[in-house]
């Protein structure tokens, strides 16, 4: 799922526009904000984001953008940043830890892109005014080369939006985007193109089960009717003998990984003798942990009853893979499984 505010987080603001436009309703009360879901929190990795002023007023002297460890306080982040790295829209001082990070930033005006690169392996961020403007107002940081970064505290962060205090009116209107659509600026080098994790890939080479070919031509596997499964190994496949999705060692079940699997549609199309076997993609995403690990990707026939599930084939991704919280796996059969001539 693509990041976006948290609903359940909001203090005196409304969230619109699929939970990404955020518009505050109090005034100068420094209890005002907004935050991603402590589930889409970052430890580590490298991540940039951008958010627009889509219409300004006076968002008060505590408005501004950044990171924060999800416990954070409105009032304490836009205060000076006490537990994360905050860009102050009205005065363009960044604030981390509490105290002033000598970086000044000319101040946004409306309809102006505020762009971040947060690297949380250096622990370091920055801040830049437009897509083309120098990152923390300097020709020479840059991201890419973790070079004139602010250092950001220690603890898992998500980003965060405040508004008012001194000065402080109703009606500020910010739109972030934390990867859903086009960027206006452009990510730096090494850094994933918004909040979200990148989607695990692997090159997987193919390989059919033996028993699967006696059990086809026994008419066990219906391609038109039966429902098929993807499964989860981390465990080498033996082809000659393994039959029924029992034979593997499937991945424990847990953290976005349900026990069987996902299943996948399957369509026939013929071309003269040959019939090809396509599928639809699929996706498991890790939520609340990372999946276990796996390097196999197997299909099996889950309406097969003798011998029960059934196996096709499986993909060897070649070595092990991890799928942390927040990533997704996306298993592209591009979209061929296999040909029968």
């Amino acid at each position: 799922m693509a990041t976006t505010w948290d609903a359940a987080t909001v203090t005196a603001v409304t969230l619109s526009g699929g939970n990404l436009v955020a518009t505050n309703t109090g005034t100068t009360s420094a209890d005002q904000g907004a935050k991603v879901a402590s589930a889409s929190g970052k430890s580590s990795g490298k991540y940039y984001f951008e958010a627009t002023f889509t219409l300004k007023n006076n968002v008060g002297a505590n408005g501004g953008l950044g990171i924060s460890t999800f416990a954070s306080t409105y009032t304490g982040m836009g205060n000076n940043a006490t537990t994360g790295s905050m860009l102050f829209w009205q005065s363009g001082n960044a604030y981390t830890n509490g105290s002033p990070a000598g970086v000044t930033i000319t101040a946004l005006i409306q309809g102006q892109v505020m762009c971040l690169a947060v690297d949380l392996d250096n622990r370091k961020i920055w801040f830049r005014n437009g897509a083309a403007g120098n990152w923390n107002q300097s020709g020479t940081a840059n991201p890419a080369t973790n070079t004139g970064g602010i250092t950001i505290p220690s603890g898992t962060m998500v980003p965060i939006v405040v508004f008012g205090s001194s000065g402080g009116v109703a009606g500020n209107v910010i739109t972030a985007n934390f990867g859903a659509t086009t960027f206006t600026g452009t990510a730096p080098s090494g850094f994933t193109s918004g909040w979200d994790e990148a989607p695990v890939t692997a090159t997987a080479s193919y390989a059919k089960y033996n028993d699967f070919t006696e059990q086809l031509h026994r008419g066990k596997h219906d391609f038109g009717t039966h429902t098929f499964k993807i499964a989860l190994s981390n465990t080498a496949p033996d082809v000659a003998t393994h039959r029924s999705l029992s034979d593997i060692s499937e991945i424990t079940a847990g953290n976005g990984y349900a026990a069987g699997g996902v299943a996948t549609t399957i369509s026939i199309s013929r071309t003269a003798g040959t019939t090809t076997i396509s599928a639809t993609d699929t996706t498991i995403t890790a939520a609340g942990g990372s999946i276990a690990n796996f390097r196999y990707v197997v299909l099996y026939n889950d309406s097969m009853t003798s011998p029960a599930d059934g196996l096709v084939n499986y993909w060897d991704c070649g070595a092990t893979q991890t799928v942390a919280s927040g990533q997704s796996l996306v298993i592209d059969f591009s979209p061929i499984v296999f040909t029968h001539t």
